[in-house]
């Protein structure tokens, strides 16, 4: 999995290539961690070149939903495919995300 990150004032996003799964979920955490650190509280999740997520790579995404939440931030998840859209469909994590089908979208829709 590639994670590529670009921070736009007080937003981050970081678009996800690949699998986001067990495996490479720490790659992903890494780099929330340190815009965590940087007192970051404003994340969209591209999720366009995301092919998969296991139960591990939910996880994670409910874990920045959280940091997210104690620090009285927002994250959004950006145009996941045919898949992963079934998989948080499946999931019910639908219904805990804010879904966009543009990076730009989601990136005004945060205070």
């Amino acid at each position: 999995m590639n994670v590529r990150c670009e921070d736009y004032d007080h937003v981050s996003v970081i678009s996800l290539t690949g699998e986001l799964m067990a495996d490479t979920v720490e790659a992903f955490r890494k780099q929330v961690d340190e815009r965590l650190e940087r007192k970051v509280r404003f994340f969209v999740i591209d999720l366009e070149r995301t092919t998969f997520l296991d139960s591990k790579g939910l996880e994670s995404l409910l874990w920045v939903q959280e940091q997210c939440d104690e620090k009285l931030g927002q994250v959004r998840l950006c145009k996941p495919d045919e898949t992963c859209r079934k998989i948080l469909q499946v999931t019910r994590l639908d219904g805990r995300f804010d879904v966009f089908a543009d990076v730009a979208e989601a990136v005004k829709t945060m205070r």
